[in-house]
């Protein structure tokens, strides 16, 4: 693997991890830290936008054609990670799966997408460096 490749790929895939780590602490409630109510959405929003953005970053380095194609796989690719995330939180002690957090995810996810494409629109035409 090349050190371009691994360093464009690295931040989403340690991103991924922190989600995950995160979903599988028991009984994590924003209660203790004085979080307003459903200032958690805010989280899920904020988490899944981060993660679509660098896996919109992963793949403008993997010469995809940027625009509808690449957002669309960043929209696929961010649903399953979020729906395998809220399934597993399901089996966490103190937690649930919530459609509302998955909306929040999706929210998120679509922004970051967004976001991804205009930073980096034009890049993969761009002649590479030598």
């Amino acid at each position: 693997m090349q050190l371009k490749t691994l360093k464009q790929w690295l931040p989403f895939f340690v991103w991924v991890i922190l989600i995950f780590v995160g979903s599988s602490i028991p009984r994590l409630s924003a209660d203790p830290f004085g979080m307003p109510p459903y200032s958690d959405k805010v989280a899920h929003y904020l988490e899944y936008l981060i993660l679509a953005f660098l896996f919109y970053r992963g793949i403008r380095g993997e010469r995809w054609r940027m625009g509808f194609p690449a957002w669309f796989v960043v929209l696929a690719t961010g649903l399953a990670i979020a729906s395998i995330d809220e399934y597993h939180q399901a089996y966490i002690p103190g937690r649930d799966a919530n459609i509302w957090d998955w909306t929040a995810d999706m929210a998120g996810i679509v922004t970051g997408a967004l976001i991804g494409m205009r930073r980096y629109r034009g890049l993969a035409r761009r002649p590479e460096k030598v």
